[in-house]
């Protein structure tokens, strides 16, 4: 956090991909008054046109992509994605990441990433999933995973934290979930009512369009960074 902390006291702009961050930056800034330093709120961004859609097959497919350095997201909620396949036979979690994962009670399919294999798999699935944990890393992450799940039409399960909160609009474009029963619930509307997921990834794309556009974000950035504007 002094690190964060110091960067941001040599910097005239500061941009915060979430609210977390944003505030940090703000309440920083206001300790030291006289100092010019702007800050604005810039989330990450997606190049909707990289994304395609097609038809889905069963299984039913839970897509997670990520890395080694956010594995412990699936590692710390283990206990969910297991009760996920005690519950639903008919269910696999797509992996698209650099590592291998495997659970006793729900079938897991990895898959080494790239970026064809990213945009295939997204395709592929039925549901984008991100279960995190609480943490001051984790409301510090700006919700890239849901976006690209968006991107491609997809309807999302998130854990309630941080942007990720603050991207899925809860019962339209998918469902916040931290307990159990929670994803229980939310993946068996997602499976019963295809009619109701397709409603929500369309509901998330158009969000995404609207909201998280890189050709907007980009022009409204070229802006800001105008000396004329200062």
């Amino acid at each position: 956090m002094q690190r964060f902390k110091k960067t941001i006291d040599c910097c005239w702009q500061v941009w915060a991909g979430n609210q977390y961050l944003l505030n940090i930056a703000q309440q920083q800034v206001s300790e030291h008054r006289g100092k010019n330093t702007y800050i604005k709120y810039v989330p990450n961004v997606i190049k909707i046109d990289r994304y395609y859609r097609r038809g889905k097959e069963t299984p039913f497919r839970m897509l997670w992509i990520g890395s080694q350095s956010t594995s412990k997201y699936l590692y710390q909620n283990t206990e969910i994605l297991e009760a996920l396949g005690e519950k639903f036979h008919n269910l696999k979690l797509m992996v698209v990441s650099d590592f291998k994962f495997e659970l006793e009670n729900l079938a897991v399919e990895c898959h080494a990433w790239s970026e064809s294999v990213e945009l295939e798999q997204a395709a592929n699935a039925h549901v984008g999933i991100a279960p995190m944990s609480d943490d001051d890393w984790s409301r510090g992450k700006c919700a890239l995973k849901l976006l690209q799940y968006m991107a491609a039409g997809l309807p999302v399960v998130s854990s309630n934290t941080g942007a990720n909160a603050e991207v899925v609009i809860n019962g339209e474009t998918g469902f916040v979930a931290d307990t159990i029963d929670e994803w229980l619930e939310a993946i068996d509307v997602l499976q019963r009512q295809p009619r109701t997921a397709r409603k929500m990834g369309v509901a998330g794309l158009k969000h995404v369009q609207e909201q998280f556009n890189s050709e907007t974000w980009v022009a409204q950035q070229l802006k800001w960074l105008s000396i004329e504007d200062y």
